[in-house]
């Protein structure tokens, strides 16, 4: 049994839930219960999801045993120009486009990434480029905006001006290269 299943069958118990009203909450077999703690399977994300919201638990405590980092900060030195890791919202942003589906996001994603390679963003910290599209498809996706003509745009608006890529280029349906175009000055649409 893994310290994860293990966490599973404990946080159950000590909620005084049975596997059976676990698998009717979350819409699955009590068996599928029965396998993840006892480490012979693993939830989907969506499933994991789903257990530390009905476990009122975090998706790290489940996973690492471990709460969240908390991220004091201390007003006396001045802010960074990186709040956020730039892997971990790749990470997220592709991960929850998989999960439902946005195709053409799941696609652009390394796209972009290869393209912005190298770039950085003005200011003291010299964060990558790619962190910009990245924070604003997080930030539209924590909105609940997901539309994949949506966060595919937002991923790619500057790569026409940045990267002097052609819309005809970008591998995307033309529903997303008329967003772009829209978000593209006039001198770099071609």
């Amino acid at each position: 049994m893994s310290d994860f299943s293990q966490r599973l069958a404990t946080v159950r118990k000590e909620q005084k839930i049975t596997q059976s009203e676990v698998a009717e909450k979350l819409d699955v077999s009590f068996q599928a219960v029965s396998l993840w703690e006892r480490g012979e399977t693993t939830p989907e994300l969506k499933k994991l999801i789903e257990l530390a919201d009905l476990y009122g638990v975090t998706i790290d405590w489940l996973l690492r045993g471990k709460e969240e980092t908390t991220i004091i900060i201390d007003f006396e030195e001045p802010i960074s120009d990186r709040l956020f890791n730039e892997d971990r919202m790749y990470t997220y942003v592709k991960t929850y486009a998989t999960m439902k589906g946005l195709t053409q996001t799941v696609e652009v994603l390394p796209y972009v990434r290869e393209l912005h390679k190298g770039q950085v963003r003005q200011g003291k910290d010299e964060v990558p480029y790619i962190y910009h599209p990245l924070l604003m498809a997080c930030h539209a996706l924590s909105l609940g905006l997901e539309d994949d003509n949506l966060i595919s745009a937002i991923l790619l608006h500057d790569v026409c001006e940045d990267c002097k890529v052609t819309l005809e280029d970008l591998p995307v349906d033309n529903e997303v290269k008329t967003a772009v175009q829209l978000l593209t000055k006039h001198s770099y649409r071609t």
